[in-house]
């Protein structure tokens, strides 16, 4: 947890946000990604309610998914 500017953030040595902000702490990239599996897809078609329009989408099972989107936009939903 911080509070501050950013750069009071950034500049803070006992914030860990900080750490990450600039840099002096780094989260490794994994060497190998895994792939979705084409046989294991969870399929939404002509998803409608608040602000979604038929939307249609497929996602993995077994991997993480982030649902990202403005406030409103009915990711919750």
């Amino acid at each position: 947890m911080a509070q501050g500017t950013p750069d009071e953030i950034c500049q803070s040595e006992q914030s860990l946000t900080g750490d990450y902000l600039t840099g002096r702490r780094t989260i490794p990239m994994p060497a190998k990604f895994m792939k979705p599996d084409p046989e294991r897809m969870l399929h939404i078609t002509g998803a409608s309610g608040n602000n979604l329009k038929e939307v249609t989408l497929s996602l993995p099972v077994g991997l993480l998914v982030c649902v990202t989107g403005v406030s409103g936009s009915g990711k919750s939903r």
